[in-house]
């Protein structure tokens, strides 16, 4: 698998609902040894590295979170030579 970066800029503030629907969707990366790590930013936003088998595939996962599919934040994603460990890897 291939490790992806995405972060997030957000247009608005979050509801309660998008929150909690955020968190649950990074849980449930967490619990399928997906998320390698995530974050907020001190400013706003905030980014994570996950897993995923392509580009297409990671794009398909970042929409099913809540803060994307309800307009709340806008995602960059980018693919990152990381490994699990958080060291470069050869691609």
């Amino acid at each position: 698998m291939k490790s992806y970066l995405a972060i997030n800029s957000p247009l608005r503030s979050p509801s309660a609902d998008e929150l909690d629907g955020h968190l649950a969707f990074l849980a449930a990366l967490e619990q399928s040894d997906q998320l390698l790590l995530s974050g907020p930013f001190l400013g706003g936003g905030g980014a994570y590295v996950f897993r995923a088998e392509s580009r297409t595939v990671a794009e398909d996962l970042i929409g099913r979170d809540p803060f994307k599919s309800t307009g709340q934040s806008a995602y960059t994603v980018h693919e990152w030579a990381v490994d699990g460990a958080g060291f470069a890897s050869a691609s």
